[in-house]
């Protein structure tokens, strides 16, 4: 079982009730249960750890694009990479960036909710 498919599992089991105080509906503990809790920490965490990867992934693309003369074709490449790899830890730190290029038809309910409280996009 790969790692998103063990979080959808255990976000499955693990949802809310009302009844008679917000609670999980498998563990009965109050909302959000240590589990889910866990799994929020973990997603996190994997994120924060992919956001930095990336960051030192660009900087040494600059580091190695400095000493490259200007004139050269591998410094505007490496330059080009480096903003690659920054532009993918700004969506990962905000996806809603990627909005602007999916057709408002694809969004999902979630993503037309945020983005226009009033309703559908059409």
């Amino acid at each position: 079982m790969t790692p998103a498919e063990r979080l959808r599992y255990l976000r499955g089991k693990h949802t809310r009730t009302e009844y008679p105080v917000p609670c999980c509906c498998y563990c009965h503990q109050n909302w959000p249960c240590d589990t889910i809790s866990a799994a929020d920490s973990a997603v996190a965490a994997e994120r924060e750890r992919i956001i930095t990867l990336l960051g030192r992934a660009a900087a040494g693309r600059r580091e190695y694009a400095g000493p490259v003369a200007d004139g050269s074709e591998a410094r505007p490449l490496l330059l080009q990479s480096a903003m690659g790899y920054e532009e993918a830890a700004r969506l990962i730190e905000d996806p809603s960036h990627l909005l602007s290029v999916i057709p408002a038809w694809r969004w999902t309910a979630e993503e037309t909710a945020a983005v226009m409280p009033g309703g559908d996009p059409a």
